[in-house]
């Protein structure tokens, strides 16, 4: 009897094994090994980030509320504690209610929801739900801001750059031709000319040919006159969430829809 126990504790058939193998495969880096003890086990796309996290989980608490024979619930607190800093950066710690369901001889942990409406608090299930198809779909989103926010950064810089170019140049805006090395030295990276996807190397941004060559005291309206917008073969690139970025001849910048961009000065 007791031999028997063990075995199903060790071998994860009990609600509370499952959780157990949870944390320690979490700990190892093992996130295959946490993501087949999820009802819903998602891809890979989340396990750069959570290595990156650079946590220790400590389970402090898991007691089971309910357990039908096929699905149960586990009262459990668990404790980051991360590598990077002291006991004052430890996070979680509060009570969670985990749900699982049985499969066959195993428990999975199905997540919740809302699991990352807690304040990073209820970290099985923010965690459960990070390892869960729907956690791609966040990670794809994060990934899209990411790259929206640096390519904004960049066509910034771009637009200070032609600032500086002009203090230098009779305040004359560079030519359509070979506008990439003239500005070169007025800012800090040759990246700043590509937006993320896109590979180093690429330019990203068109100049806009109704402002090449004119001097600054031309532009009536600098703050509403398009200087660089984000393109692809020339044309407007809607790429982040329908979006596109253009930069001004004030060096402001901002993203803008199909409509918002119609509407934009050039000449």
């Amino acid at each position: 009897m007791v031999l028997a126990a063990l075995s199903a504790l060790v071998l994860g058939t009990t609600p509370e094994a499952t959780i157990k193998e949870f944390v320690a495969a979490f700990n190892a880096n093992n996130f295959d090994a946490v993501r087949r003890l999820l009802v819903e086990p998602g891809n890979k796309l989340s396990d750069s980030f959570l290595k990156d996290f650079r946590v220790k989980l400590q389970l402090q608490r898991c007691s089971v509320k309910s357990n039908s024979g096929s699905k149960a619930v586990l009262i459990c607190s668990v404790i980051a504690a991360p590598e990077w800093g002291g006991p004052e950066q430890k996070m979680g710690g509060d009570d969670e209610e985990v749900n699982l369901t049985k499969i066959g001889s195993e428990w999975k942990i199905q997540y919740v929801n809302d699991g990352l409406g807690s304040n990073g608090k209820k970290l099985l299930n923010q965690l459960a739900f990070v390892l869960s198809p729907r956690g791609k779909e966040m990670f794809e989103k994060s990934r899209r801001s990411v790259q929206w926010t640096s390519a904004l950064v960049n066509v910034k810089k771009l637009a200070v750059g032609f600032t500086m170019y002009l203090e230098e140049h009779n305040d004359v805006f560079p030519s359509i031709k070979n506008w990439k090395k003239a500005l070169l030295p007025y800012v800090d990276k040759e990246e700043v000319f590509s937006a993320p996807p896109d590979k180093k190397g690429t330019r990203s941004w068109t100049y806009n040919k109704n402002v090449a060559g004119k001097s600054a005291t031309q532009i009536k309206d600098a703050s509403q006159t398009v200087l660089l917008y984000l393109s692809k073969n020339g044309q407007p690139d809607f790429r982040y969430d329908g979006k596109t970025i253009v930069a001004f001849c004030d060096t402001g910048a901002k993203a803008m829809t199909k409509a918002e961009f119609a509407k934009l000065k050039l000449k």
